[in-house]
């Protein structure tokens, strides 16, 4: 309950930070990641890009989804 509310949380690096804790397995919120990727902020649109690309196990995105999202302009 805290990581999913900090990735809720109004200051960027607080969202990095559970974005972060909520890769680990024992979490289970990788999912919960993929809004992220809209976020306002570009350092937190960058961390969750790397968590859907480099995370192990189900990928979160498709290669074809990932696409989309190297090419925002921050």
């Amino acid at each position: 309950e805290v990581v999913a509310a900090g990735l809720a949380m109004p200051d960027p690096a607080a969202r990095v930070l559970a974005l972060r804790t909520a890769l680990h397995p024992a979490v289970g919120l990788r999912a919960e990641l993929l809004p992220l990727l809209t976020d306002a902020d570009a350092g937190v649109r960058r961390a969750a890009l790397f968590a859907a690309a480099a995370a192990s196990g189900e990928p979160l995105i498709s290669d074809e989804g990932l696409f989309r999202w190297l090419h925002d302009p921050d």
